[in-house]
């Protein structure tokens, strides 16, 4: 029986939650279909450390796009197409192959970027009222799940002591990209002036060299850039903070519940669905005065470990559902 073949196109230069639902979607994918990456030659972050063999990668430049998506799109001949982020789904045309054009929702909607698209899938409930009024075809509304990327492996130990932070000390920490967004900016500005004995603060994400210039004089905060290996540094934290003004989703949030660590989260349009039935601190999105009291509440209380009902987030049932989605668009 022929294979179903399915391009998957990102055209971004980072590794943030997105592209690491993407490739994780691909690794699943491949095991029963034909499966293809387009992306950009500036984006390293993603290769075949983590996109599994049977997966051919394309890279395209910046210059000609529209037209080395064609050439490539024509000599794959595929039955999807499968866009993630505006800069992909606005330039695809139908008119280069008989396939079905579906798009991951995973920022903000803009009619003009979809409006080739057979079907959308989105990530929550507000992204679904707002698309349905612009869009009349297909949509298909899924949770994320935790990403199985392999990565190689480093200990606590090891951590704590290439970090100089000793054992028995308290960690407050964070996963994401320095942006507005995020509210590293908040977190930062709080712990800094809370001064909190054998406690720290570590950040991890894309953009950190201004905040480390900032902030280089606090030993207690450790400002990190990207790492290959999220799940380690999880393991360090005592507790994991979600600061984000607002999300489409909140991958990181169920990767701190996979490792049992107690959370402080805003409350956003991509967690507000879902959040409010789990064991976390909550507070207001942007509100500082709330932020440092639950930090405080935290440090004081030490809470420990425990265990989340991570029904929903079940990677073979989602998946099932996009492939399923693929087949009645």
């Amino acid at each position: 029986m022929k294979k179903i073949k399915i391009i998957h196109i990102n055209l971004s230069r980072g590794f943030a939650g997105s592209e690491r639902h993407m490739v994780d979607l691909i690794n699943y994918q491949s095991k029963n279909y034909k499966t293809y990456l387009i992306k950009s030659k500036k984006n390293t972050f993603i290769n075949y450390s983590i996109v599994k063999k049977e997966t051919k990668i394309y890279k395209i430049s910046k210059f000609f796009k529209k037209n080395s998506l064609k050439k490539i799109i024509k000599k794959i001949n595929p039955d999807i197409i499968h866009t993630h982020l505006g800069d992909a789904s606005r330039i695809i045309s139908k008119n280069w192959g008989n396939f079905k054009l579906v798009a991951t929702c995973h920022m903000n909607y803009k009619k003009k970027h979809y409006t080739n698209h057979d079907g959308i899938i989105v990530i929550n409930k507000t992204q679904e009222k707002i698309i349905k009024k612009q869009f009349y075809n297909k949509i298909l509304r899924i949770n994320l799940w935790v990403p199985s990327i392999k990565s190689k492996r480093q200990s606590k130990i090891y951590l704590l002591n290439k970090l100089k932070i000793k054992k028995k000390s308290y960690i407050f920490g964070s996963i994401g990209r320095f942006h507005y967004q995020k509210g590293f900016d908040l977190i930062l500005k709080i712990f800094n002036k809370l001064q909190l004995k054998n406690c720290y603060l570590i950040l991890i994400g894309n953009g950190h060299t201004n905040y480390k210039e900032i902030y280089k004089n606090n030993s207690k905060i450790k400002i990190l850039g990207h790492k290959t290996n999220p799940k380690d540094y999880l393991k360090i934290f005592n507790t994991f903070v979600f600061p984000s003004r607002w999300e489409s989703f909140g991958l990181s949030l169920i990767e701190a519940m996979n490792e049992k660590l107690p959370i402080i989260t805003s409350v956003n349009e991509g967690n507000k669905d879902w959040i409010k039935k789990h064991n976390v601190t909550l507070f207001n999105s942007d509100n500082e005065d709330q932020l440092k009291k639950v930090l405080l509440k935290h440090y004081l209380r030490k809470p420990k470990k425990r265990k989340y009902n991570l029904n929903d987030f079940q990677p073979n049932i989602i998946i099932k559902k996009i492939n399923k989605f693929y087949k009645i668009i």
